[in-house]
């Protein structure tokens, strides 16, 4: 991906796996709901951990794995697993409550 966006476009997908991950912490830190604290955490650490390891892999800290960026896969499976498990974070997203305005009356 280097070779054909360079250190701009590379930058820039470094920055959208950090924004991935802060919103996913979002999630994780403002939920009530314990399954939905476990399930973010484990997709958030299965999807930024498998951006680190291949990222890892192309700086050459860590040996040759096979594991695919993510959403930027080629493979379908790969790709598929990873939209569904972003999916399944947005659906938690959607249940967070509000936050409540100043000055307003709760019913």
């Amino acid at each position: 991906m280097g070779e054909e966006l360079g250190l701009i476009g590379c930058l820039v997908v470094l920055a959208l796996f950090t924004l991935y991950a802060v919103g996913a912490f979002h999630i994780i830190r403002k939920t009530r709901d314990p399954f939905i604290r476990v399930a973010a955490g484990g997709i958030t650490v299965w999807i930024i951990g498998q951006a680190l390891i291949n990222i890892g892999v192309v700086l050459r800290l860590v040996p040759v794995l096979g594991i695919p960026l993510p959403f930027m896969s080629q493979g379908g499976t790969a790709l598929l697993a990873v939209l569904m498990a972003s999916g399944v974070l947005l659906a938690f997203a959607r249940t967070l409550t509000a936050p409540e305005e100043p000055g307003k009356v709760a019913r």
